[in-house]
């Protein structure tokens, strides 16, 4: 125990660490139980000749694998995405050309926000007659800026 140790902090987590590990015993046995009866039942339906499986496990193959008619206890250990081949397929979009704006395409604007970010306002054909695009991209006298 250390100077700053708190002995009732320590007891509580010990309470605390108890009391969940006697909860996990709880839930272990409830579900050793309910393994235990459902062999049981399965148990007295073979008895009586019928499936061991109720209606509608059988109805929806829950409890049996339709294929090897094998139950849950008896399959292996691997998932059906495991088992299962994934073929992926990289569908790249056709890309569309830049368009090309030069000096008469910009609309001339006073806006201190789009001469603060670096953008111009330029018409265009599209709905709503302009498009803001960065400054570097209006091309001038034969070369386009970057």
């Amino acid at each position: 125990m250390s100077l700053f140790d708190d002995p009732d902090e320590i007891e509580a987590a010990e309470r605390r660490e108890l009391k969940y590990h006697q909860a996990q015993i709880l839930r272990l046995q409830r579900q050793d139980k309910s393994n235990r009866v459902r062999k049981e039942k399965a148990a007295s339906r073979i008895a009586q000749g019928k499936s061991p499986e109720p209606w509608y496990s059988r109805i929806f193959r829950r409890g049996e694998d339709q294929r090897t008619g094998a139950l849950d206890d008896q399959k292996p250990d691997v998932s059906p995405r495991e088992s299962t081949e994934y073929e992926y397929v990289i569908v790249r979009r056709p890309s569309t050309p830049e368009v090309i704006y030069t000096l008469n395409d910009v609309d001339p604007v006073d806006s201190p926000w789009l001469a603060e970010c670096g953008m111009v306002r330029v018409r265009s054909d599209d709905e709503g007659g302009c498009h803001i695009v960065p400054k570097s991209s209006i091309q001038t006298s034969g070369k386009r800026e970057q």
